[in-house]
């Protein structure tokens, strides 16, 4: 099996790529194999396109063949079980394509360009960002070390951006940390400070970094957190205009 090249780890911005179909298919977007729904797939020897993981929702592209003209919608970009290739799900132009007509269309081996939706890639990357901005605020008020807090969810989607901690603030104390935490925040954007991407980072260091090792990425639709409520939860709506 041909793992797929992740060209995104180049930059958030590589936005463009041509790349060489691999496979063509259907399969549940679940994952699950008792799921009945399948929607069609293209696999690519490479892409621009992230998927769906680390609490961020997938691009939306399009895949346009080279040979025959026809566009490919991606509505959603997902790993395989194994982690090794990535699946773009999606439906051809203005129908719902069967997997024969966009086999025939997107011939295995033809060459294709890919172009992710710059607005879609750029609102989910600032949330993303809001998340670890948020985690910093806390780390630089002692905040996390006053009250114990560790990391245990984030969820980057635009239906409900948030970062969920496990421990207890006092109801009494919320609405003063909240305050802190808008006014840290405003400071931490004001020293516009880069950011820095690493990969295959060892435990250790993601540790120091982090604060923790046990991070649990949230996906679309699984709960959120919202219904304990001894668990403090920050959400990020608004926090897209500090950041913008």
């Amino acid at each position: 099996m041909l793992a797929t090249k992740r060209l995104y780890f180049e930059g958030t911005y590589k936005l463009q790529c041509s790349a060489q179909i691999v496979a063509v298919g259907a399969a549940p977007i679940s994952g699950k194999p008792d799921d009945p729904v399948l929607k069609p797939f293209i696999v690519l020897d490479q892409t621009v396109c992230h998927p769906q993981g680390g609490g961020q929702p997938s691009d939306v592209a399009t895949i346009t063949s080279t040979t025959s003209g026809a566009v490919f919608h991606v509505t959603d970009v997902r790993n395989d079980k194994d982690r090794v290739q990535i699946l773009h799900f999606g439906q051809l132009t203005e129908q719902d394509g069967t997997t024969k007509d966009i086999a025939e269309l997107f011939a295995v081996g033809s060459t294709v360009s890919l172009s992710v939706d710059e607005a879609a890639r750029r609102h989910h990357a600032r949330l993303h960002s809001a998340g670890h901005l948020l985690d910093s605020a806390l780390s630089r008020l002692g905040v996390l070390q006053q009250y114990g807090l560790k990391p245990t969810k984030g969820y980057h989607f635009p239906s409900g951006p948030n970062v969920e901690y496990s421990g207890v603030i006092p109801p009494a104390e919320v609405d003063s940390v909240q305050k802190r935490l808008q006014e840290e925040m405003a400071r931490l954007i004001q020293e516009d400070a880069s950011v820095e991407v690493f990969l295959d980072v060892p435990a250790a260091k993601i540790a120091e970094l982090c604060c923790t090792t046990d991070f649990e990425p949230e996906e679309e639709g699984e709960d959120k957190g919202g219904g304990n409520t001894s668990l403090p939860i920050f959400p990020l709506f608004g926090l897209i205009l500090l950041v913008a």
